[in-house]
């Protein structure tokens, strides 16, 4: 889940108050991971009782939705503090002990969201490589198709790395008074545009990559 579909233009610069009440962003998140609970447990089911065993790409995705479960856990913490911190930058405290209070907060949101990107990305991307490893029996042999499959692969790992390369910044990094620094204005918002462009980039391109590769395998069986 990105910032900006919960709150304003920028991480902390321009946020304003949640629009979702937070019963209904809860429900939200728990309601789409209980329906991916219930989709990898009805595949499991299925490869049981066809193949009376689970595969590599089983376990895959498993490992993904671990990720992603951790993701919904960390956002279900957090998710009091981004109100707390989104309230407090909309009445601006002129205390200085509280405004020391709302950047330590801010800080702890900013950490627990780099967070959820890391283990959102790396549950996506488990998922693609889940994909490449369901069909790589179609065209293991022969030789193109080997190959081909071996560059998408590295292609798709080329890829994660980038995207969560591109995450790690420092204002999601920053703690305390520094967020004042490194996470508000013009230049931070631009940044967060670019990586986003990126994100969405790497995730089609990737989904593409994925696909390209199928139907040669599935002639070559046929």
């Amino acid at each position: 889940m990105e910032p900006s579909a919960i709150h304003g233009r920028d991480v902390v610069g321009n946020m304003v108050a949640p629009s979702i009440p937070f019963n209904t962003l809860m429900g939200f998140i728990w309601s789409g991971t209980c329906l991916s609970l219930v989709t990898i447990l009805l595949r499991l089911a299925f490869r049981i009782k066809l193949l009376r065993r689970l595969r590599l790409d089983d376990y895959l995705v498993i490992a993904s939705f671990v990720f992603y479960l951790g993701s919904t856990i960390l956002w279900a913490v957090l998710a009091r503090t981004l109100y707390v911190v989104a309230q407090g930058w909309n009445t601006t405290p002129t205390d200085p002990a509280a405004i020391v209070e709302l950047f330590n907060n801010a800080g702890t949101l900013l950490h627990a969201i780099l967070a959820t990107y890391w283990l959102t990305w790396t549950s996506l991307w488990l998922v693609k490589i889940a994909f490449m490893v369901f069909f790589y029996p179609l065209g293991r042999h022969a030789p193109l198709q080997r190959y081909l499959w071996w560059m998408v692969l590295v292609c798709i790992v080329a890829a994660y790395c980038v995207t969560v390369g591109l995450t790690t910044d420092d204002c999601l990094t920053a703690s305390g008074l520094d967020i004042a620094q490194k996470c508000i204005g013009e230049a931070k918002f631009n940044r967060q545009y670019f990586t986003s462009r990126v994100h969405l980039a790497t995730d089609i391109s990737t989904d593409l990559l994925s696909q390209f590769h199928v139907p040669p395998f599935c002639q070559t069986v046929n």
